[in-house]
Formats: C-alpha cells, structure tokens, sequence
C-alpha cells in the first residue's frame, strides 16, 4: 500500500521514505514533470495526484505511449485487454488498456524476489536507498546527518535484513549531537538528542553494522547561536578515533565548560576520556562495539571539564 508522508511531519526522520503528498499542492511542478514524458493532456485533479503518484514512484507514465505499446505491455504480462473492437475511439481503447496496467501495476507482488542472485538483491538495495538518501537531502536541506530511521524494506525478512542494513549505513551516516544548555541560573544540564531513540533501542546487529559515529557537542544559551565545544568522531570497524575542540568565544562558556582551560588542555582531558570509551569497548578484532546501554556514556564525553 502506498503511504504518504504528513504534510508537516513532527518527525521526518522517520517518514521520509514516504511519498510526498501530491507535491503540496503544486499543479504546475506535477504538469512540468508529466510534459517532461510527452504527456501534455488535460485532465482532471484526481487523475493528476495519481500521476503524480507513480512519478514519485519511477513507475511508467502509460499517457506517453501508443495504442499497439500498451496492448503489448498487456499481452507480456498476462493481462486480458478486452474487446478493444468494441471501443468508440483510440483514446477510450487507450484509457481502458491504462487502467489495466495501472491495476497490475498497484497490484504487484515480488513473489520471486529472493529467487534472484544475492549479488543482485544487494545491488537492488543500493539503488533503494542511495534514492531514498538523494530525497532526504531534497526534504531536509543542509541537513547532512540525522537519525533516520530504517526503511521498511529492513523488515521484510531475516535474509533480507541481514542484505540492507550493510547498505544503509554505508548511505546513511549518522551524527548525534550532545547539548549542553547554559540557563539563566548558570546551570549545567546535558541532553543526548536522539540517543533513545536511535542507541537505547537500537538492536545489536544495527550498532554493529554502523561504520562511524560523529557527535559533536553543542552549548547553548537562553539567548544568542549556539557554540561546538567538541567533536568526536569514531571509525568503529578500523577501532581509530577523532578529537577537535573548538575555541569558545564566550566568556561565560569558557568558564563553565572549558574551566578556563585552553584549548589544548581541553583536547588532552577530552582524549583521555575517548581513550577510555574506546579501550572499554574494543572488541578482539580490533573494533569498537557499541551497546544500547552506551547511551549515559556517550553522554560523559561532553561533560563540561570542570565535570568528573
């Protein structure tokens, strides 16, 4: 079944694999796209969304082709084209045949899907989700990292999982950021966007499939942009990691974050602590395994210095 996303998603994160809903509202966007496969016909509201439909899907715009096209699209799927005599005109023959191919095509089963080579089952979920990640850039703009979640597709079956997830952490990087908020009172809270969601529940076979993990912590005030005190970034299968600190320009910041420190001893104290997370977690092949219960710990890394 086709699934739309909302049209102001609280969440996009975990819809973006939907379809756009008839491109908000926008006729001439969808009639620009339809003239763009030769069909330049009028027709009405409902029938465009369903067009509009199919071009977010890839699949074939059947306006565009001939008469003798489409009866032979017909007969190389096994479908009847009826008594096309029987038709008042080419176009009503035309509009019969396209409405029997556009059933099959809503109708579609992949019965024999993992009848196919599994070197092709791969390549085919590459093609999926490198598109699926182009539509991500095209729905959040400047947004390169975030934490989507799993497409469908890596939960169709156990083989079928075992061949996407691979695949769709090799698209789909993922970047955590560690806020730590500076309020009125000059307090100090920390907060791990999105660890529940994408560490705490993550299953085993999804952490151990993730290549790197870039988090970088940001500081933030009741007033004015927020500040990166650090970045941290774990290459998990090659067992290696990252460290930059930031220059805090805030005198306030660098009182309750950095202790007045200078950035080079900010880097020392913030290696040891990296040093540590990874030597605790450094499987015998050399790779770092990360766990659900990571997530408090993950935390600790963007602690303010003055912080044990």
């Amino acid at each position: 079944m086709v699934q739309y996303r909302r049209c102001y998603p609280t969440n996009g994160a975990k819809e973006y694999w939907k379809l756009q809903p008839s491109r908000d509202g926008d006729d001439a966007t969808i009639r620009k796209a339809l003239s763009a496969r030769g069909v330049y016909e009028r027709t009405s509201d409902a029938r465009l969304r369903n067009l509009d439909s199919r071009l977010q899907r890839s699949l074939l715009v059947y306006e565009s082709c001939s008469l003798e096209e489409l009866k032979n699209f017909c007969l190389n799927r096994g479908l009847h084209a009826g008594r096309l005599s029987e038709a008042r005109t080419e176009s009503h023959a035309k509009r019969n045949l396209v409405s029997r191919l556009e059933a099959a095509d809503e109708g579609a089963k992949f019965e024999y899907f993992l009848d196919l080579p599994a070197e092709l089952r791969v390549r085919i979920h590459e093609f999926y989700l490198s598109h699926l990640r182009s539509k991500t850039k095209e729905l959040f703009p400047g947004r390169e990292y975030g934490p989507y979640t799993q497409p469908p597709l890596s939960v169709v079956s156990r083989l079928v999982r075992k061949e996407v997830l691979p695949e769709f952490y090799k698209v789909f990087d993922l970047r955590l950021q560690i806020f730590t908020t500076v309020h009125r009172d000059e307090t100090i809270a920390t907060e791990l966007e999105y660890g529940q969601n994408v560490m705490a529940r993550a299953p085993l076979e999804a952490l151990d499939h993730l290549p790197v993990l870039e988090m970088e912590g940001k500081s933030l005030s009741m007033v004015g942009p927020a500040e990166i005190s650090w970045k941290i970034k774990l290459e998990l299968h090659e067992g290696k990691y990252k460290v930059e600190v930031e220059e805090a320009t805030r005198p306030l910041f660098r009182v309750k974050i950095y202790a007045n420190q200078d950035p080079a001893r900010v880097q020392q104290v913030i290696e040891c602590r990296v040093e540590d997370f990874v030597t605790q977690r450094k499987a015998a092949d050399g790779k770092i395994r990360l766990r659900a219960q990571d997530v408090a710990a993950i935390e600790a890394l963007f602690k303010p210095i003055a912080e044990k």
